[in-house]
């Protein structure tokens, strides 16, 4: 009994840490998020802007970000623009990667990203009717599923502080 709890508790907080199905990006740490996300009656289709702040760790001429790509069955997300500190940057949104181009800048360097996008999330933003057949929106974002809707690092161990502003229709509290 000792050896299994032993092992139990050696292994267990290692599987837990690495339970997020997205890789540990060791390039950058986000140091904060706003997430301004529009929602609508009409379709489920969410307009989303995402400022990232974050601190360059390695010295490498781009970061990748998680966020679901459109796939074959309409949901994923398509980027529409990329923005650091204001000015127009390469992008690539392939799969569930957006990769942006950092240009000439630095390990050490803060860095201000501004993604614009739209689409109907796959997983993460549940659009739906609750028991009562009213329309709600529910967020599920444990362990790694922030990314169907979301561009950041969508893994546990990544900490930072974050901000939703979300726009809906009046009757929404």
């Amino acid at each position: 009994m000792r050896f299994f709890c032993l092992i139990l508790t050696v292994l267990l907080p290692s599987f837990l840490y690495s339970r997020g199905g997205s890789p540990v990006n060791k390039n950058i740490d986000v140091l904060h998020y706003v997430f301004a996300l529009k929602l609508n009656d009409t379709t489920n289709i969410v307009e989303g802007r995402a400022v990232i702040t974050a601190r360059k760790l390695a010295a490498v001429d781009s970061v990748t970000f998680r966020l679901t790509g459109k796939e074959s069955n309409g949901e994923g997300m398509i980027v529409t623009n990329v923005r650091i500190s204001g000015n127009v940057v390469v992008w690539n949104h392939a799969g569930d990667n957006l990769t942006i181009f950092t240009g000439n800048t630095a390990k050490g360097d803060t860095l201000n990203f501004e993604v614009i996008y739209n689409g109907i999330p796959a997983d993460g933003l549940i659009i739906s009717e609750n028991k009562f057949g009213n329309r709600v929106f529910f967020s599920d974002h444990w362990p790694d599923r922030a990314h169907n809707y979301l561009p950041c690092i969508d893994h546990p161990s990544d900490k930072a502080s974050l901000e939703f502003l979300i726009t809906a229709p009046v009757k929404y509290r």
